[in-house]
């Protein structure tokens, strides 16, 4: 009965052991899915704050590296930290300043405008930036670049960059922005003068021409001799007068030099670098030498002015290429069209190319671009004066120059330099006067597109006995010359002629004889240095008549003084 009764309580409280065991097991399953949980999340918490604790260190590190200073006040405007750049930007090391006002960094004048300008719009706005003056431990002046952000402790983040530099730049970019339009305005009342005098030195060589001959004719009237010679003073003092102006204008930009021709680009370069717009780009090929026959200054100048044009049409992100080599290169396509000033050369010595990725020009452009006063940018801008010292090279045979253009893809410019024989001292052949035999029965062909100076000069060759025949156009002289080249014993040309300048001439003249001929090129303006070998003397008008007469007698000693054919 005992046995009995003891299985029937076992049998009753194995039932409730095993529901607390259940109970427990899943409290303890429970528990240890929230431990496992918890840790979970732990570790997350841990990774992210172990994440943020790097970026910490990486913003720490690139502020306290970083080469723009940063900075933290307190609302009191009390420096609480500073990058090493910050201090040292102003002269300082960190210790110094920590602890003192930022105010010490500025002077009373930039406090002021501090106190009246920038801090009302910064607690106004939360934010401000712009340009003040430091001041640096030495006294120094610290032009800056800064900007301030309100921190929600009510502190102020500062953030300064030095712009000494920058504003050097800027600075030489204006200097020099004002030195080009100088030599712009200079070009254009050079201009101005040339033209003047050479129409001047034209009215003069045709007075004082027929002064002398009236002098010559009035040998019995005493009276009228007197007066042909007060003409002739008078006209010899506006001679005078003239040069001055013309050597005044020219400022020594006919004489030549050998030079080479990378370090002048170099050194043009080094220049425009003031100016470059940000995002431009510029690249070189030059080869180890590259000498040429040139005006330095003008070379400088027309370079430069290139380089300049090109900086204010190019967008950021493009390019300007130099080039310096024996060949010409083209811009690719067949859209692109050209334009040449003065003579072309075959062959050259060396080629400077100068190509912009810009917007490219019109055909119609291209022979404008080089005339004082044309301008596509805004007239409030430039004066358009840039281009015409190319002229200027192209003129004086200094350089053949050309330029080509193709609409959306760029515009090159070429200056071509003639080969130099040697790199010694250069002899001026056209000072050389000698004798050569001529014709007794010829005549001197006198070229000149102005009638008083052309009928003077012939007239008072006839006066000294030496055949003459004027033509008023180089066409009318080559006529003449192919129709009976044996006749023309020597050649007087004008050099400013409407259908071809006299050196032009003298290239056409020179194949067509079978012998030399003595050859004069005359102008009231300056003659280019670089002449052809068969030009034997040049003369400034107005012409002395004396140093014509004198030249003649040593050219054509042979000559029979006859009547004009």
């Amino acid at each position: 009965m005992r046995f009995t009764q003891t299985d029937g309580n076992t049998a009753t409280t194995l039932p409730i052991l095993q529901r607390k065991l259940a109970r427990e097991t899943r409290a303890r399953q429970e528990a240890e899915f929230l431990l496992e949980k918890k840790t979970s999340e732990l570790f997350s918490a841990h990774c992210r704050l172990e994440e943020e604790l790097n970026r910490a260190r990486d913003l720490a590190t690139a502020i306290e590296t970083s080469t723009d200073g940063v900075a933290f006040t307190d609302s009191d405007g009390v420096f609480r930290y500073m990058n090493t750049s910050h201090a040292e930007m102003f002269g300082y090391d960190v210790t110094e300043l920590i602890g003192q006002s930022w105010s010490v960094l500025y002077s009373d004048d930039v406090l002021s405008v501090f106190n009246d300008v920038i801090m009302p719009t910064f607690f106004k706005e939360g934010a401000w930036r712009g340009e003040a003056d430091g001041v640096t431990k030495s006294g120094q002046p610290l032009p800056q670049e800064i900007s301030l952000t309100k921190l929600p402790t009510g502190g102020i983040l500062c953030t300064t960059r030095d712009i000494t530099e920058r504003r050097r730049r800027e600075n030489t970019a204006r200097e020099l922005a004002e030195k080009l339009r100088h030599a712009e305005q200079q070009s254009a009342v050079l201009t101005l003068t040339n033209s003047l005098t050479h129409d001047f030195n034209n009215l003069i060589s045709a007075i004082a021409g027929y002064a002398h001959l009236l002098h010559t004719d009035s040998e019995n009237m005493p009276k009228t001799k007197e007066r042909a010679y007060r003409i002739q003073q008078a006209t010899e003092k506006a001679a005078d007068l003239v040069k001055s102006l013309e050597e005044r204008g020219e400022d020594g930009l006919q004489e030549c030099s050998i030079l080479d021709l990378r370090a002048v680009v170099k050194e043009c370069l080094d220049i425009a670098e003031a100016i470059k717009p940000i995002g431009v780009s510029i690249s070189t090929d030059f080869p180890d030498f590259a000498f040429v026959y040139c005006n330095e200054m003008l070379l400088s100048r027309s370079i430069l002015n290139i380089i300049k044009n090109a900086f204010e049409v190019i967008e950021p992100g493009t390019s300007i290429h130099l080039r310096i080599g024996r060949d010409s290169t083209s811009l690719p396509g067949q859209s692109s069209c050209a334009y040449h000033l003065g003579d072309q050369y075959n062959d050259h010595a060396w080629v400077l190319e100068i190509i912009d990725r810009g917007p490219g020009l019109h055909g119609s452009q291209l022979a404008e671009i080089f005339n004082p006063g044309f301008s596509t940018k805004s007239r409030l801008r430039n004066s358009g004066l840039g281009l015409f010292s190319l002229t200027r090279l192209a003129d004086s045979q200094m350089a053949a120059v050309s330029v080509e253009s193709q609409v959306g893809y760029g515009t090159l410019f070429r200056l071509g330099f003639p080969i130099i024989e040697s790199q010694g001292p250069k002899s001026d052949p056209r000072q050389d006067i000698h004798s050569v035999d001529v014709r007794s029965d010829g005549y001197i062909l006198v070229v000149d597109d102005d009638h008083l100076v052309g009928e003077m000069l012939a007239e008072t060759l006839q006066s000294k006995g030496y055949p003459s025949v004027w033509v008023s156009e180089p066409s009318q002289a080559l006529q003449r010359i192919r129709e009976n080249p044996e006749a023309v014993s020597a050649l007087i040309t004008d050099y400013n002629m409407p259908q071809m300048n006299g050196v032009q001439l003298v290239k056409e003249v020179t194949p067509l004889l079978e012998r030399k001929i003595p050859i004069l090129i005359c102008s009231g303006q300056p003659i280019p240095r670089r002449l052809p070998p068969s030009v034997d003397k040049t003369m400034r008008k107005p012409i002395s008549i004396a140093e014509l007469t004198d030249t003649l007698s040593a050219l054509l000693p042979g000559m029979s003084k006859s009547t004009m054919l």
